[in-house]
């Protein structure tokens, strides 16, 4: 699902060159690919929060490329150009997921927990892993 998540959005985000000549179509395509990119909240959000200090770089370097990319001039294909190192820099971070990240239970069932939250914790996941095996 992760991969979607990523990938689709970085595909969207590439496309912009094609609807240059239509405001309606390119928000939607913005709504599109920033609506599919939030669907990584529940998959990778978890792995990102270990790196934060990394992640949240991004909300310093990204304004400051588009100040430098519109300085003089405020046109698509200098918009085009950032939207094309968005979806760049997607696709690095889908591929660097998709290689390194894991995802493992963070506690085992041991003697810690009580028989009702182990029968609790044990209902649940068999009741989640049935779910996922219908799909």
């Amino acid at each position: 699902m992760s991969g979607y998540c990523i990938g689709l959005p970085s595909f969207l985000f590439s496309c912009m060159d094609f609807f240059k000549h239509s405001a309606v179509s390119s928000l939607m395509l913005l709504i599109l690919a920033f609506g599919i990119s939030f669907c990584t909240n529940a998959s990778i959000t978890p792995n990102v929060l270990d790196i934060t200090t990394l992640s949240s770089v991004s909300g310093v370097i990204g304004p400051t490329i588009i100040a430098e990319l519109t300085k003089d001039t405020n046109t698509f294909e200098q918009w085009s150009l950032m939207f094309k190192i968005v979806s760049g820099v997607m696709l690095f971070g889908l591929t660097i997921f998709l290689i390194f990240a894991k995802a493992f239970e963070q506690f085992p069932l041991n003697e810690h927990f009580s028989k009702q939250e182990i029968k609790s914790y044990s209902t649940i996941k068999s009741t989640s892993d049935e779910v996922l095996n219908t799909k």
